[in-house]
């Protein structure tokens, strides 16, 4: 059975269920600062590291890919529920932080009502 996930905007009560497709991924990025002392030396101070998911989605619904976009030009703060399925109270706090629209590109044979894409989330 496949992973179901949720993202969903709290303050307008708007959601969207989806699964993500062959390639997701959890990098973690770590905040680092690098410091050169005057003899040369440098020092690597980590403060703290941000989780990250990397999702690629396919064959998502029109009406779903445009709440998506609008969330990332928005700069909306999301609740990811990572499994919904099997962990449905269970979120992280997160922002889309795609350079671009997450989904632009319509595939199939009804080409204008799915979409693939990626969504890039940052917890904050």
């Amino acid at each position: 059975m496949a992973l179901m996930m949720r993202l969903l905007n709290a303050t307008t009560a708007t959601q969207i269920n989806f699964s993500p497709s062959e390639g997701y991924s959890i990098p973690n990025l770590f905040k680092e600062v690098r410091l050169r002392s005057l003899s040369g030396k440098e020092y690597i101070y980590s403060f703290y590291s941000i989780n990250r998911w990397e999702i690629p989605v396919l064959y998502l619904l029109k009406a779903y890919a445009t709440q998506v976009n609008s969330w990332r030009a928005s700069r909306a703060t999301l609740r990811f529920y990572p499994d919904y399925q099997h962990a449905s109270t269970t979120y992280n706090i997160v922002r889309i932080m795609n350079a671009e629209q997450p989904f632009n590109e319509m595939v199939g044979y009804d080409w204008d009502k799915r979409y693939n894409g990626e969504i890039i989330l940052e917890g904050i």
